[in-house]
């Protein structure tokens, strides 16, 4: 028998969670939903499985922020209001009736300013996770690193990227490239928004000191922070590989440490320069500052 559910469709009902791939969005997204507040949306934007995307842009979409009236608002309506039903989106949902919604995706960076100035009441999340780290998760699920998916936009290359073409189209190693994709689906968001318009959490705080962290968090998005949110901070998330360093008993701050060179850190930093992002990370596995200066680096 097929499971009937409501879902009232006020956007104002409605928190945003972003990140890279990778980077810690689904255990997050377990952890805020711990008592089951919100009806889960799980990367309603992924084309590969959403019929109502396929025929949008290449994954990770660049949208100018004024330009809020165009052929993507509809389709963005419907998942920030709840409308969109589809058997990938809610394979993770466990409740049926639902007034209030967590939307967790990895494909939104390049739009999350757009979506701050059409929904302007909408709470945005933004989870960083050190860029090796990431990289090296991707290359155990052997994600390609796939610039033609910011070239192949002019508004994102004139926006932002012109300077980093040559990191586009040239990079030595994988590694590297996961690295360039990282700092640019990192940046974009972060010169954009101003403070105060979307909280930044980092992975490495929520695995470190997660009592000073989640509360805040909780209370800015109307959810109680409690036992079950601490149960679910120890659990493996639903995406977890055998290989994480959580399944292996590992320190998920630091276990990239061991499985790369000096010289692939190094590279790493470099390309980070690159873009002033070594302000927030670098050789250590800890943010070199609080994530609520974030957006004072690069917001104009």
């Amino acid at each position: 028998m097929a499971r009937c559910w409501l879902d009232f469709h006020d956007p104002r009902g409605t928190v945003f969670l972003a990140g890279t791939g990778r980077s810690g969005t689904t255990w997050l997204a377990e952890v805020l939903n711990a008592q089951n507040d919100f009806r889960l949306l799980f990367e309603p934007f992924f084309q590969d499985e959403v019929a109502l995307f396929r025929g949008w842009w290449k994954p990770h979409l660049y949208l100018r922020p004024y330009e809020v009236k165009g052929r993507y608002t509809e389709s963005i309506r419907w998942v920030i209001e709840g409308r969109l039903r589809d058997p990938w989106v809610d394979h993770f949902n466990r409740r049926w009736i639902a007034r209030r919604r967590l939307i967790k995706e990895i494909r939104a960076n390049l739009f999350l300013k757009w979506l701050r100035t059409a929904y302007p009441e909408l709470p945005i999340i933004f989870l960083l996770r050190h860029p090796v780290a990431c990289a090296l998760s991707q290359a155990r699920m052997e994600w390609p690193p796939r610039f033609d998916r910011f070239l192949e936009q002019p508004a994102l290359m004139e926006d932002h990227l012109n300077p980093y073409r040559d990191l586009l189209r040239e990079w030595p190693t994988l590694f590297e490239a996961r690295v360039v994709m990282w700092c640019c689906l990192n940046w974009v968001p972060l010169r954009q928004m101003k403070p105060g318009e979307m909280d930044v959490i980092f992975y490495e705080d929520l695995c470190r000191r997660p009592a000073e962290v989640l509360p805040p968090l909780c209370e800015r998005i109307g959810v109680r922070y409690g036992p079950r949110m601490e149960q679910h901070l120890r659990r493996l998330s639903a995406l977890s590989t055998p290989a994480s360093a959580i399944a292996q008993q590992d320190d998920p701050v630091t276990a990239w440490q061991g499985q790369v060179s000096a010289e692939e850190v190094e590279r790493a930093m470099a390309i980070l320069r690159r873009f002033g992002l070594d302000r927030i990370y670098d050789e250590s596995p800890q943010p070199r500052l609080p994530a609520s200066e974030c957006l004072n680096l690069f917001s104009a």
